[in-house]
């Protein structure tokens, strides 16, 4: 048999093996080091979302006084809410009885004068009416009173209640009452049966 030397090929496979063992070592220490990095990263961020978390805290507990307040706050305006609502609606009446004497200052027919304006309500269901009582020349000037207060935003159906000569210190005149709505005055359940019959 003839001998045949095998030192070779046992050098080359013993090189094969140490190659692969330092690829395999390399490799191992490669997801170590990638391991230790991102477990780095990790433990990095984490610390960093603590102590935002932690400064969210304290900043929610500093602030905790202030909601406090914010909601007495809110308290008292609800409070308020129905003495505002009054004001304002007293405000928004004061505006329309000045416009309303506006009007009547700036179109009372020549011949009629007023001597009394009164409001007023017959029942909660029903519109304010206001009352508009003086005296005049003539009846035509009476008509031309009621034209023109037609025209006025603020009293609605203005209607002549009676005319009647009256005897004053100037001599004859014809006294007069003519009534109408205050515009807006009616009440919300009459306002909607006005709206929607059904």
């Amino acid at each position: 048999m003839p001998f045949v030397n095998l030192i070779k090929e046992e050098r080359l496979a013993a090189a094969a093996r140490e190659r692969q063992i330092r690829m395999f070592v390399l490799l191992c220490v490669a997801i170590g080091g990638v391991s230790f990095m991102g477990a780095g990263f990790f433990t990095f961020e984490a610390a960093r979302y603590k102590a935002k978390s932690a400064s969210l805290t304290k900043a929610l507990e500093d602030a905790k006084p202030y909601m406090k307040q914010v909601e007495v706050n809110k308290a008292e305006i609800a409070k308020l809410e129905p003495k505002i609502q009054t004001l304002t609606n007293a405000q928004e009446a004061t505006h329309q009885w000045s416009r309303i004497l506006e009007h009547l200052k700036g179109n009372m027919p020549e011949g009629v004068w007023l001597t009394g304006v009164t409001c007023q309500r017959q029942s909660p269901t029903e519109p304010v009416q206001v009352s508009l009582k003086g005296l005049s020349t003539t009846q035509e000037a009476v008509g031309y009173l009621i034209l023109r207060v037609e025209t006025s935003k603020d009293l609605e159906n203005p209607q002549l209640v009676f005319t009647q000569e009256r005897r004053t210190e100037k001599g004859k005149a014809l006294e007069f009452e003519v009534k109408g709505i205050l515009a807006g005055s009616a009440p919300e359940k009459a306002k909607s049966k006005e709206v929607d019959p059904a």
